[in-house]
């Protein structure tokens, strides 16, 4: 029999660890996200891994700026600094302030729990839609 009613498929829900840290992700059209983040990871893997498509051109290698995000003020302090590179490559762009970082370039970190970013649409892989018909 090709097709056995009687079959129970069973899924088994993804819990978040109570030691799990958060990410406050703000997207572009205005939305809010919250994926769960570990220490130890870079931001923008733990992006990818929550099925956001962030661009990364250079393969993380902080070389070609399109996986940049805005960072609050507030958490200017908690990060580590930026690389010469990186300061360097976002220097050489007109429209990031001091407040924009490479996520490829962020490591998260339990002080880093909460971690507010907002994505701009260039930092986004553009998506193709296929309708069936």
């Amino acid at each position: 029999m090709p097709f056995d009613a009687t079959t129970t498929v069973t899924v088994k829900a993804r819990t978040t660890p109570a030691h799990a840290l958060h990410l406050n992700v703000r997207m572009p059209d205005g939305g809010w996200l919250a994926p769960p983040a570990e220490a130890g990871v870079r931001v923008m893997d733990l992006l990818a891994r929550f099925g956001l498509p962030v661009r990364e051109d250079c393969r993380g290698r902080c070389m070609c700026a399109t996986c940049r995000a805005s960072i609050p003020p507030a958490w200017g302090s908690r990060l580590s600094p930026p690389s010469t590179d990186e300061t360097a490559l976002l220097s050489s762009l007109a429209e990031c302030g001091g407040t924009t970082r490479l996520l490829c370039g962020l490591v998260m970190t339990h002080e880093l729990d909460g971690l507010e970013l907002e994505l701009h649409w260039d930092a986004l892989v553009p998506q193709t839609y296929w309708i069936a018909g």
